[in-house]
């Protein structure tokens, strides 16, 4: 069994990665506002790493799965979702034509 300090260094691990993931994304949605064509390629790269961190939570689950475990596992298909949501709209025809500059999108 964990003891209370391991419990609470892992937590804030939890909470750090999260948050640096989280970070990334909003910086991502920033650059690609400003039309930064770059920034869908590392928003679609930071998607194959959630898509593989979400894997791996998945495939590491025991016979017997901790609280901790479901609230990690939750988080992770949330940050999946809304990575599969960015992703799509940033690949469709008319956000092509928006990092091109062909259109501005009306505000």
């Amino acid at each position: 069994p964990l003891t209370s300090s391991q419990l609470a260094q892992g937590l804030i691990f939890l909470l750090f990665a999260y948050g640096v993931g989280a970070l990334l994304w909003i910086l991502m949605a920033r650059f690609t506002r400003a039309g930064q064509n770059w920034a869908r390629i590392v928003s679609s790269v930071l998607f194959a790493i959630s898509t593989w961190l979400l894997y791996s939570s998945i495939n590491s689950l025991k016979s017997t799965i901790t609280v901790a475990e479901i609230i990690s596992i939750v988080f992770t298909v949330a940050i999946w979702i809304a990575g599969v949501g960015a992703v799509a709209l940033l690949w469709r025809a008319e956000s092509t034509l928006y990092f091109k500059g062909l259109y501005a999108p009306r505000r």
